[in-house]
């Protein structure tokens, strides 16, 4: 269901030798990119659309994106992934980073609903990484389409919810509040059953370390 994504380090490594040298660092750019910053990522984004997208995704760097986003074409971001079917939506779930989240939903319009091929919502995906302040994003914006639904959703191969997604996270986000919000607002997933008869609390049981604390459940 999930769609791995390079690192920052990969994806540099990645550009061409006639690019590396144009390629600016995107780790320090948090502010409005400089003309010059925005003439070298037009080229980049020119020769590497997708990539230089989740790069800035993955380094988290709203401003960037924002930028990237007026020169890439609009299928780069709107469209699906053939082959599984996850969106730029879905990718910037599973990387935590919830400020391109937000500028991906907000400014471009992508789906918080859009499944991939096997159900999998951004909400799946933000769960798998233990990322509670995505998911609690995520699930606010649905909420405020009335797809209050789809919470219930089931995806991936073993057939998880969100809250099954985020019990086999092997590691959570160190945020108590907002992981107790986003177990009160999944309640309704404690009695669902994956693929294999589980419910989250049985997940839990069979898992020998969990990071997420049983009595949630």
């Amino acid at each position: 269901m999930h769609k791995k994504y390079l690192s920052s380090v990969v994806l540099v490594v990645c550009l061409p030798i006639s690019l590396q040298h144009c390629a600016p660092d995107l780790s320090v750019m948090q502010e409005e990119p400089s003309q010059v910053e925005r003439q070298s990522l037009t080229q980049v984004a020119g020769n590497l659309p997708r990539h230089s997208l989740e790069m800035a995704i993955v380094l988290e760097v709203p401003e960037v994106l924002k930028v990237l986003l007026e020169e890439v074409p609009e299928h780069m971001y709107q469209e699906p992934d053939e082959e599984d079917g996850s969106t730029l939506l879905h990718f910037a779930a599973c990387a935590g980073a919830t400020s391109c989240v937000q500028l991906l939903v907000e400014e471009k319009h992508l789906s918080v609903v859009a499944q991939d091929h096997e159900g999998g919502l951004p909400l799946h995906y933000a769960a798998t990484k233990g990322n509670v302040e995505c998911m609690l994003y995520l699930i606010e914006q649905m909420q405020s389409i009335g797809r209050q639904d789809l919470l219930n959703a089931t995806g991936g191969k073993f057939g998880f919810t969100p809250l099954h997604c985020l019990v086999a996270s092997e590691e959570v986000e160190d945020d108590e509040a907002n992981l107790e919000r986003v177990v009160s607002v999944l309640a309704s997933n404690k009695s669902l059953k994956d693929c294999r008869e589980r419910t989250p609390r049985d997940l839990v049981r069979s898992m020998s370390e969990v990071a997420i604390d049983p009595d949630l459940l």
